[in-house]
């Protein structure tokens, strides 16, 4: 008598392949990390932004010398088949240094005999803007007299001190 019996032989499991980038949005000059990871898999290729062959397991500190968004392909294969994952890393112009201002309160009475008028001027920088701000006010009618505390301004703030002489006509003034 025999017996039949089936013996099954399964195909070796298919690789995987998981890359990321740290950060993904970078300065030119500035570096990003690559890691990566894969299961089944005995070599792994690097293509598009980066080449050569990579351990199965990794990371890598990459620095483009250019402005754009880059794309970093690692295809993995091992017995059962490949698997292929990107990242990518993208390159910005550095921001450029700059400042705004803001003035508090939007409008102050002074009385005709004269007095004083403070103003807080606001300074927002953006940029990595660090340098001090030179202050300075124009269309201030004949008897005003403007003055910043501190000028120029190194922080984020400054005050306008207008202070107004009995001379000045009175009527609503606009300044910049």
């Amino acid at each position: 008598h025999t017996a039949t019996v089936t013996l099954i032989i399964s195909p070796p499991p298919a690789p995987t392949v998981s890359i990321s980038s740290n950060p993904t949005s970078i300065i030119l000059s500035q570096s990003s990390t690559l890691t990566w990871a894969s299961t089944n898999a005995t070599t792994c290729t690097a293509s598009n932004a980066w080449s050569g062959i990579k351990p199965t397991a990794g990371s890598e500190v990459i620095t483009p010398g250019a402005l754009g968004t880059f794309t970093y392909t690692l295809t993995c294969t091992g017995p059962g088949g490949s698997a292929t994952s990107s990242a990518t890393v993208t390159v910005n112009t550095a921001p450029t240094p700059d400042f705004f201002l803001s003035i508090s309160p939007s409008s102050v009475t002074v009385s005709s005999s004269g007095g004083t008028a403070n103003y807080t001027v606001a300074i927002n920088r953006s940029g990595g803007f660090s340098s001090p701000v030179n202050l300075s006010v124009g269309g201030l009618p004949t008897g005003a007299v403007g003055s910043f505390v501190p000028n120029p301004a190194g922080g984020s703030s400054s005050v306008l001190k207008i202070t107004v002489s009995s001379a000045t006509i009175a009527g609503s003034y606009k300044f910049t």
